[in-house]
C-alpha cells in the first residue's frame, strides 16, 4: 500500500486553516483528522466528535480517504440561519 497526499481543513471564528498531510492508504476520514495537527492548533475543540465530510459531502467516519481528497471537519452552527435572519430583521426595525 502507498500513501496518500490529502488535505485536512478546518476554520472557526478566527482562522481558518488548510494543512496538507501525507497518511497510509486505506487510513479513515477520523483518523487522517486526529493525525493532523488540527487538534493542536485548535485545543478547545473535540475532533474525535465533530462532523467530517470530504470536499463538501458528508462522510461517515469510517470512509476511507483517497490521495488528493479535501477532508473538512464541520463544527457546530453557534445560531442557525433562521434565528440569525430574526435577529437581523429585529434589528434593522
Amino acid at each position: 500500500m502507498s500513501d496518500c497526499d490529502i488535505e485536512v481543513c478546518f476554520g472557526d471564528v478566527d482562522s481558518q486553516v488548510v494543512l496538507a498531510i501525507q497518511v497510509p492508504a486505506g487510513t479513515t476520514v477520523r483518523n487522517a483528522v486526529l493525525a493532523s495537527e488540527l487538534p493542536g492548533l485548535f485545543p478547545s475543540y473535540d475532533f474525535s466528535m465533530l462532523e467530517c465530510g470530504v470536499y463538501g459531502q458528508g462522510v461517515p467516519d469510517h470512509h476511507p480517504v483517497h490521495s488528493g481528497d479535501r477532508v473538512e471537519v464541520y463544527r457546530p452552527l453557534v445560531l442557525d440561519p433562521k434565528a440569525r435572519r430574526r435577529l437581523k430583521a429585529m434589528k434593522t426595525t
